[in-house]
């Protein structure tokens, strides 16, 4: 066997690798593709998801501070009431 043979099988061997090399770094980049695209999919669907979450919070927390609001409004109807009948009583108890 000569070194002209060598070398064409090892050329032709190399062609080989080469074009085997080739065809996986594009299998890699479309799987690098997909990933990327499936990644932005679910950051996006997450962060509606999230918006979704805060605004419901948001609206709990407004009926709550309105609850809050009623309940302490209440509290001050009652609060004078309850000094304008001890004035009466005082009143009633000086003459």
């Amino acid at each position: 066997m000569g070194s002209k043979e060598t070398d064409r099988i090892y050329q032709k061997h190399r062609e080989v690798m080469e074009k085997n090399n080739k065809d996986v770094l594009d299998h890699i980049n479309l799987l690098d593709s997909a990933m990327e695209e499936r990644l932005k999919q679910q950051a996006d669907e997450y962060l509606k998801g999230y918006a979704i979450y805060v605004k419901e919070k948001e609206k709990e927390l407004r009926e709550l501070i309105f609850k809050l609001h009623e309940k302490n409004s209440n509290s001050t109807l009652k609060d004078e009431i309850i000094f304008n009948l001890k004035k009466e009583i005082k009143k009633s108890n000086e003459k």
